[in-house]
C-alpha cells in the first residue's frame, strides 16, 4: 500500500515535471510570447492621456505575431500596413506578479535593484510613447496610443501568435501603440544599392538627417542610436521605428548639439555607406559637414 502511495506521488511529481518541460518548449517555440506577459497593472498617469480617436477600421483587423524587440511585441495587422506593440513586462510588473519570486523583491538587496531598473525603464518607455504621440506622429508613425487604463474602448482587437494560435485581447485594460509599419531603414538601402538608386539614396540621407534635426528642434533627444534597425522608411520619408527611448532636452535644440546628435545616431549608417558605397559616403560627410 505504501509503495503505491510512493508510485502515485512519484508519477504527479514526474507529470508537472513534464509539463513545465513541454511549456517551456512552447513558450520558447513561439518567440517567448505569452498573452500573460503583456498585461501589466496600469495606473492611470494623467502625462500619458492622448486625444485621438480610436481607429475601429483599422483594429477591426487580425494581427499576426511579427517580431519583439527589448521592450516590446510587435503584431502586424493584416493589410500588412501597421503594427500593435505591447510593452512586454518582467514578472513582477506582471499581474498576480508577487507569485514570482515573492519575498526576494522586497528583502534580497539583488532584486530590489533589479525592480527599480525594471519600473524605471518602464516609466521611461511610456513617457517615451505619449511623448511621440503629442509631439512626433509625422515623425514616427504613430496613428494612436493607449497608454492609461479606460473604460471607453469596449473592444478586443484578435492576435494571432507565432505558433497560429489566436487571442481575443480586450484592450481597454491594456497598454499598446499603433503604428504606421515601414520599412527596416538598411534593408531598404541594401535594395536602392542592388539597384544603383544613388539617387533615391541621396534622399534616404537627406531625409534621415532632416528627421533628426526636425526632432531635436522640437527639444527632443532619442536615447537610442540606429544600431538595432530602429529606423524605417515609410511613404517616403525616414521614421522612427522604436518610438521607447524619447526624452525631453531642450539643449539639443542647438546647433552644435543637433550635429552631435545627428553624427551619434548615424554613425551606423556612415559605417554601412563607407563599406557598401563610396559615393553616398561621400555625400553623407558632405552633408554633415553643412552643419
Amino acid at each position: 500500500m505504501k509503495l503505491n502511495k510512493y508510485l502515485f506521488s512519484f508519477s504527479i511529481l514526474l507529470f508537472t515535471l513534464s509539463l513545465i518541460k513541454l511549456d517551456r518548449f512552447f513558450l520558447k517555440k513561439n518567440h517567448g510570447f505569452c498573452l500573460h506577459f503583456i498585461h501589466g497593472p496600469l495606473s492611470h498617469q494623467s502625462k500619458w492621456e492622448t486625444a485621438t480617436t480610436v481607429p475601429e477600421h483599422i483594429l477591426n483587423q487580425k494581427f499576426f505575431y511579427l517580431g519583439k524587440g527589448s521592450q516590446t511585441y510587435v503584431f502586424e495587422s493584416e493589410d500588412q500596413k501597421h503594427v500593435l506593440k505591447f510593452y512586454k513586462f518582467p514578472s513582477h510588473m506582471r499581474r498576480v506578479g508577487w507569485l514570482k519570486h515573492p519575498f526576494s523583491y522586497r528583502l534580497g538587496e539583488k532584486r530590489r535593484k533589479i525592480k527599480a531598473h525594471n519600473e524605471k525603464k518602464f516609466q521611461l518607455s511610456y513617457d517615451s510613447y505619449a511623448l511621440a504621440h503629442k509631439e512626433l506622429l509625422e515623425e514616427t508613425g504613430v496613428v494612436y496610443t493607449h497608454l492609461n487604463p479606460s473604460h471607453f474602448l469596449h473592444r478586443n482587437v484578435m492576435l494571432v501568435d507565432k505558433l497560429g494560435t489566436p487571442y481575443k485581447l480586450g484592450l481597454d485594460q491594456c497598454g499598446f501603440i499603433l503604428q504606421k509599419k515601414a520599412t527596416s531603414l538598411f534593408p531598404f538601402l541594401t535594395a536602392l544599392l542592388e539597384k544603383n538608386d544613388t539617387m533615391l539614396g541621396k534622399k534616404v540621407v537627406d531625409s534621415v538627417i532632416q528627421l533628426i534635426c526636425t526632432r531635436c528642434q522640437k527639444g527632443i533627444r532619442d536615447l537610442d542610436n540606429m544600431d538595432h534597425n530602429n529606423y524605417g522608411w515609410l511613404e517616403g520619408k525616414a521614421i522612427h521605428i522604436d518610438v521607447g527611448r524619447f526624452v525631453p532636452d531642450a539643449t539639443i535644440k542647438s546647433s552644435e548639439k543637433t550635429k552631435e546628435e545627428v553624427v551619434r545616431i548615424t554613425q551606423k549608417l556612415s559605417d554601412f555607406l563607407a563599406k557598401h558605397s563610396p559615393e553616398l559616403y561621400t555625400y553623407y560627410q558632405e552633408k554633415i559637414q553643412q552643419f
